[in-house]
């Protein structure tokens, strides 16, 4: 019974293991899918160069939350012509609250 037990789980954390990579990748794509759902309370699409600009803007979005060093994150290099667009406006838009924060605690000393 206990050698039933010792196999069960030494089989279960081999599971668990295998399975590892596709949690990270599944949390990725949870990231991104809320990310696209609060961009679109924000901005209706129009068309679909417009919806491949969320979809790169988002996946920078998402990458900030990621581990620099994952290979997790969305490649920059695979991105499309328009999903780079999102992509760099994400960033630029990240450029200027980080701005925008440091001035604001710059007035506050």
């Amino acid at each position: 019974n206990n050698t039933d037990l010792h196999t069960t789980v030494k089989r279960l954390e081999k599971e668990k293991k295998e399975l590892e990579p596709y949690k990270v990748k599944y949390e990725r794509l949870q990231k991104l899918f809320a990310q696209m759902q609060e961009f679109y309370k924000e901005r209706v699409p129009q068309g679909i160069e417009k919806f491949q600009q969320i979809v790169g803007y988002c996946k920078k979005k998402v990458n900030i939350t990621l581990n620099p060093f994952s290979n997790t994150r969305f490649s920059e290099k695979n991105l499309t012509e328009h999903e780079k667009k999102g992509y760099d406006l994400a960033s630029k838009d990240l450029q200027q609250k980080r701005k925008s924060k440091n001035k604001d605690m710059d007035l506050e000393r």
